[in-house]
This record gives C-alpha cells, sequence and structure tokens, in this order.
C-alpha cells in the first residue's frame, strides 16, 4: 500500500523537516502524504492537493522552445524575445554601442595620486 512502502519509511524522517517537495507523483499519493504529515507538501507535477504548487520558471514562460513537460502550464512563450535581446545585447556590445553614457556610473570621483597610472602623475 501507499502508507506502507511509501508513507510510513518517510514519516521516521518528518521530524527533521520543514517541508516535503514531492515531484512527478500520482495525485494520489501526494493526496495521502499531504493528509498524513503535519509539515507542508511543496508539489511540482503533484496535482491539486499539496499545500504549494510549484512551476520553474522556464517551463511556465515558454523558454525552451519545443521542451514542454507534462504537468507545466506555459503563462507565456518568452523565448523569442529573450534570444532576440541576448543577440541585441551582443551585437552591441561588440560594436561598442553600449553602454552609452546614459548607462554608466559617472561621478565625480577623486583618485588618489598614489593609485594614479604612471602617465598621469
Amino acid at each position: 500500500s501507499v502508507w506502507e512502502y511509501c508513507l510510513k519509511p518517510l514519516c521516521n524522517f518528518i521530524s527533521y523537516c520543514l517541508g516535503i517537495v514531492v515531484e512527478c507523483v500520482p495525485t494520489v499519493v501526494a493526496r495521502a502524504m499531504t493528509e498524513s504529515v503535519k509539515i507542508p507538501v511543496m508539489g511540482i507535477g503533484a496535482g491539486p492537493f499539496v499545500d504549494c504548487q510549484i512551476l520553474v520558471t522556464h517551463d511556465m514562460m515558454g523558454m525552451f522552445g519545443d521542451f514542454k513537460p507534462r504537468f507545466a502550464k506555459q503563462y507565456a512563450q518568452v523565448r523569442k524575445t529573450m534570444v532576440d535581446a541576448f543577440n541585441t545585447f551582443h551585437y552591441e556590445t561588440v560594436e561598442g554601442k553600449f553602454p552609452t553614457e546614459e548607462f554608466c556610473f559617472n561621478q565625480q570621483v577623486e583618485i588618489p595620486v598614489s593609485v594614479k597610472k604612471k602617465d598621469d602623475r
């Protein structure tokens, strides 16, 4: 049974735990665990009967293109936008177009003579 093979051995260690994360387990097992312990059970692909749901940002935002775990709902498709942004950043840094003065930390700072380059002395 679920109790005999999964939950009973786990309960021996529960007194030292603050929470349990279960991933890709049948809903019935996650529910039995949640109902059997007094600490939070967090689930990723473990069904609705856990105390807290977890989704990996990369999965829920569609950052891996065609890869999508069965249990992950995608709330956005940001892969193309991210790839375009990274490519633009790379191009601008290689071409010397970034950073411009607007994106630099410019403040009047007095550099002590002891750390100035030899040519500046």
